[in-house]
C-alpha cells in the first residue's frame, strides 16, 4: 500500500493483504473439493455391496462422474493461490517503488529549479512503478479468465445442465468483473467479486455431491422394475447396432430411385415394343442390374421401409420408458410425457434426417458419378442425415427435460 501520491496516480485501493488472505481461502477450499471428490468415488464404490444389475453399474458411472467433477474444480482452482500471490507480490513491490519516488518527488519540487532532472525521474519512476502495477493485474485477470474457464468446463460435464447453467453464467460473469477490477488497481472489489465467485463454485460443488448421494439414497428397484431397465438398455443396444444398416438400404434405394429416372431412357423397337434402358453416360451397367431391376428393387425397399419411421419412433418411446422405471422419483404422467416426446422428437427426427440425407446425397452423388454415384451418395447421405437426426433430435429431447415445463417431465 502506497504512503504518499505523486502526480501520477497510483489506485489507493491496491492492497496485497486481502489477496494473500484469499488465496489462502482457496487453496483451503480446493483441496477440501478434492477431498470431497475422493470420497464420493468411496461411497459410489461402498454402495455397490449391497446393490447390483444394470441400475447399480449407472449409478457407478454417474457417482463417479460427479467425482470427477468435483475434483476436476478443485484441482483448476488450487491454480488461482499462485496467480493472486503474485499480484499481492507485485502490488507490495510497485508500492513500495511508487512510495519512494513520490516522496522524492515532494523533494525535488522544493528545490526547483535546480532538481528539475530529479523531479523528471521521480515522476518516470512513478509511471514505470504505475505500468508494472497494470501489467500485473491484467496477467493476473488473463490468468483467472483462463481457470474460470476450466472451471466452467468441469461443472459441465458431469452436471445437470439445468441445475448448473444459471450458476455457471453468474460465476463467468463475476469473474470477468474482476478482471476489470484488478486491473484498475481496485482490489477491495476485486476480492469481494472473488468472494461470491467461490460461493458460486461452491454451491456447483454441493449440488454435485448432493445429486449423487440422493442417486445413492433412492430405494432399491424391484425385480419388474430391473428387468425393464435391462431390456431397455439392450434395446436401446440393438436398435443402435441395426440402425446403420437400414440406413444403407434406405440411401441405396433413394439412389436408385434417383437414378432410375434420370440416368435412363426408352427405347421404341419396329415391333412395337418399348422398354427403358441405361443411358450410356449414366453408366448403370457398372451396378450389374437393369434399369428394369434397380426399378423393381427401389419400389420393394420403398414399400418395406414404409412402417420403419413409426417403428423407429415406438422403439425410441420404448426404451425412454423401459430406462426411466429405474427412476422411482417420476410420477406416471411424467413418465408418459417422457415416452410420448422421445417417440416424437428423438425417434421421427432421426428417420427425417436420414430420409432428407439419403435424396439429397443421391441427387448431388449422381451429379459426380452418374448412377454409382447416385447409389453410393444416397448411402452415404442416409447415414449422415441419420446420425445428425438422431443428435439433434437427443438433444432437443434432452432440452424439453431440461426445460420441464409445468414439472411435466421431472
Amino acid at each position: 500500500m502506497i504512503t504518499v501520491q505523486g502526480s501520477v496516480p497510483y489506485p489507493p485501493t491496491a492492497r496485497s493483504a486481502p489477496i494473500r488472505a484469499l488465496a489462502t481461502n482457496l487453496q483451503q477450499l480446493s483441496q477440501s473439493l478434492v477431498e470431497g471428490g475422493q470420497q464420493l468415488s468411496t461411497t459410489a464404490q461402498r454402495a455397490l455391496g449391497t446393490w447390483a444389475g444394470e441400475a447399480a453399474s449407472a449409478y457407478l458411472s454417474h457417482t463417479n462422474q460427479r467425482a470427477r467433477t468435483v475434483t476436476m474444480v478443485g484441482t483448476a482452482l488450487a491454480k488461482t493461490a499462485p496467480v493472486l500471490q503474485t499480484l499481492a507480490a507485485a502490488i507490495d513491490s510497485t508500492s513500495a517503488a511508487y512510495s519512494t519516488a513520490a516522496t522524492a518527488e515532494h523533494a525535488a519540487r522544493a528545490g526547483l529549479p535546480w532538481t528539475a532532472p530529479a523531479l523528471a525521474a521521480a515522476i518516470a519512476a512513478q509511471s514505470a512503478a504505475l505500468a508494472g502495477l497494470q501489467a500485473a493485474g491484467a496477467a493476473c485477470g488473463g490468468a483467472l479468465v483462463a481457470i474460470e474457464a476450466e472451471i466452467a468446463a468441469a461443472q459441465f460435464l458431469g452436471v445437470d445442465k439445468a441445475t448448473l447453467d444459471g450458476l455457471k453464467d453468474a460465476a463467468g460473469s463475476i469473474w470477468g468483473n474482476v478482471v476489470d477490477l484488478v486491473t484498475t488497481g481496485d482490489t477491495d472489489a476485486a476480492v469481494s467479486a472473488l468472494d461470491h465467485t467461490i460461493d458460486v463454485i461452491g454451491l456447483v460443488s454441493i449440488l454435485a455431491a448432493a445429486t449423487a448421494t440422493g442417486q445413492a439414497q433412492r430405494p432399491r428397484l424391484t425385480q419388474q422394475q430391473q428387468q425393464l431397465v435391462d431390456l431397455g438398455t439392450g434395446l436401446s443396444d440393438t436398435k443402435n447396432a441395426v440402425k446403420p444398416f437400414v440406413w444403407t438400404a434406405e440411401g441405396a434405394a433413394a439412389g436408385l430411385h434417383h437414378a432410375t429416372h434420370r440416368y435412363a431412357s426408352q427405347v421404341h423397337r419396329r415391333n412395337g415394343t418399348v422398354y427403358t434402358r441405361w443411358t450410356v453416360a449414366g453408366r448403370g451397367s457398372s451396378l450389374g442390374v437393369t434399369q428394369q431391376q434397380a426399378a423393381a428393387f427401389a419400389g420393394r425397399a420403398h414399400r418395406w421401409m414404409r412402417p420403419v419411421p413409426a417403428l423407429g419412433a415406438t422403439v425410441d418411446g420404448a426404451v425412454q420408458y423401459m430406462t426411466d422405471a429405474g427412476n422411482t422419483e417420476l410420477t406416471t404422467t411424467q413418465r408418459v410425457n417422457r415416452t410420448a416426446t422421445a417417440t416424437t422428437v428423438q425417434g421421427l427426427t432421426t428417420w427425417g434426417g436420414a430420409a432428407a440425407g439419403a435424396k439429397g446425397g443421391a441427387v448431388v452423388g449422381g451429379m459426380i458419378g452418374a448412377v454409382p454415384g447416385a447409389v453410393i451418395g444416397g448411402v452415404v447421405g442416409a447415414i449422415g442425415g441419420g446420425l445428425a437426426g438422431s443428435s439433434i433430435g437427443k438433444w432437443v429431447k434432452e432440452e424439453l427435460f431440461a426445460w420441464n415445463p409445468g414439472g411435466a417431465y421431472r
